[in-house]
């Protein structure tokens, strides 16, 4: 008679547990009940700090995009509507923020350039500019000399036209495949070649060739005019700025932006 008691606190006891691992159980099930949905960013995840694949619904998201650059207008669009973000001078970089919605949804970055808006005027030839263009070729190869050349061009108020033409040395064929990109693209490039000085290279005093290979950057200037740098006249390290806007312009060489 006396354990009886205890068998019931032991009986109780189970039963409490049973309880609460169905509740642990059905908190896994539905969430605290919340799905995670996907964002894309339009290819460019990278360009925002910290930026993750999936946020719950009705988590609030909060982003810093970093890169930044001179001369350039930034806007955010989430499926399609615009943003309000502000631009942060301690971190140097726009907060976007927004409540994660219960559906997967797009990110978008808008960056349109100032100095291309100067250069080029809207009534005459704002489509089809040439606006920056990337030409590197093997050369001396015994199947012949093969080249990729990217080229920018202007195509609308919030797209640049990207395309890249591939000449295969063994064949002799050229393929050409057509992207349209953000103006963030242009935005990138010209940032490298301001801080890798690409403009003043013709006035540096030790300038190198490069063995085996030639590559040549030619860019539109804020006044119409181009400018032209080539892997055959450049300082010591300025094989580092043509590798930094080549991966520039192949980060947006994607399915995402591809017509």
């Amino acid at each position: 008679m006396k354990e009886r008691p205890k068998r019931r606190l032991c009986a109780l006891f189970r039963t409490g547990l049973l309880i609460l691992l169905g509740g642990i159980m059905m908190t896994n099930l539905f969430g605290c009940g919340k799905a995670a949905y996907a964002v894309d960013y339009r290819g460019q995840k990278s360009d925002y700090l910290d930026a993750r694949d999936s946020y719950k619904a009705g988590s609030r998201v909060r982003l810093l995009y970093t890169m930044v650059g001179t001369d350039t207008d930034y806007s955010f669009y989430l499926d399609g509507e615009e943003l309000s973000a502000r631009y942060d001078e301690k971190k140097a970089g726009f907060r976007v923020e927004f409540t994660m919605p219960d559906h997967d949804v797009q990110l978008e970055c808008r960056a349109v350039c100032s100095m291309v808006r100067t250069a080029i005027d809207p009534d005459d030839e704002s489509e089809d500019a040439m606006l920056l263009d990337l030409y590197t070729s093997a050369v001396a190869t015994d199947g012949g000399d093969g080249s990729t050349e990217w080229v920018l061009y202007a195509y609308s108020g919030v797209q640049l036209k990207l395309i890249v033409y591939r000449q295969d040395a063994e064949t002799d064929t050229e393929t050409r495949t057509t992207y349209l990109v953000p103006y963030a693209a242009l935005s990138r490039c010209l940032a490298v070649i301001d801080e890798e000085n690409m403009r003043h290279w013709d006035d540096a005093q030790a300038l190198d060739g490069e063995e085996g290979a030639v590559t040549v950057c030619k860019f539109r200037e804020p006044d119409g005019s181009y400018a032209r740098v080539t892997s055959e006249a450049m300082p010591p390290d300025g094989s580092r700025a043509f590798s930094r806007i080549r991966e520039v312009l192949q980060s947006y060489a994607t399915d995402a932006y591809k017509q």
